[in-house]
């Protein structure tokens, strides 16, 4: 199997159209185009296979993996379990500004989602304890976070939040109101709640973890 085939599999996998495909690269590749890639009639250059690869929630290793007939056990993605980019804090303050899978920054690593997923999840990797609790929902350190920026935050919602300049790092806490304020709050007592002020930004709604034991970061 070549990999334009590869790619034809697993779109069709996912039930999406060639339409669907081009627009998820940012629109840089043409239906023709991925039609003739997909047909092996033209080898995609380096940069095409990789907006190919994001638009469909993979990478690149693995469509060559599919293509060479090991795709089973490359971690490739089905239909509904599109594999999660872990980025950096920083980085993703940018990729939730302007959501464009192909200037996507480079990954840490990708993730199965413990949901069905879709081009709007991203993962962090929490960096202290600070949403671990002694008892109920707790956030692990050196955990994987899922977040959806494409979800509306509502309170009582675990989000990541930014201030609008990009001034700070971003934060991970529960989104509580008084009623009138807004207010972002920790597990762990042992950090501050802060309130939600004009100027912070949501990046998503956290909507689960992924935790790998063999993994240290």
């Amino acid at each position: 199997m070549k990999i334009g085939h590869a790619i034809r599999r697993l779109r069709h996998a996912q039930g999406r159209t060639l339409q669907q495909v081009c627009d998820a690269s940012g629109g840089r590749i043409q239906t023709g185009y991925l039609s003739r890639i997909e047909r092996d009639e033209m080898t995609p250059s380096v940069y095409i296979a990789a907006a190919i690869a994001r638009a469909l929630g993979t990478t690149v290793d693995n469509l060559l993996a599919e293509s060479e007939g090991v795709g089973h056990t490359s971690g490739f993605p089905a239909a509904s379990r599109l594999l999660v980019p872990v980025l950096a804090w920083e980085d993703a303050i940018t990729f939730c500004r302007d959501r464009d899978y192909t200037t996507l920054p480079t990954p840490k690593r990708w993730v199965m989602p413990p949901m069905e997923s879709h081009l709007g999840f991203y993962g962090l990797i929490l960096r202290d304890d600070s949403m671990q609790a002694l008892e109920g929902l707790s956030w692990s350190r050196g955990a994987v976070i899922i977040v959806d920026m494409s979800r509306e935050a509502r309170p009582d919602d675990y989000v990541v939040m930014t201030d609008g300049h990009g001034a700070a790092p971003p934060i991970f806490r529960q989104m509580i109101t008084d009623g009138r304020d807004f207010y972002l709050r920790p597990r762990n007592p042992q950090y501050p709640m802060r309130p939600v002020t004009p100027d912070y930004h949501c990046m998503g709604v956290v909507i689960g973890q992924v935790i790998d034991l063999t993994l240290a970061d």
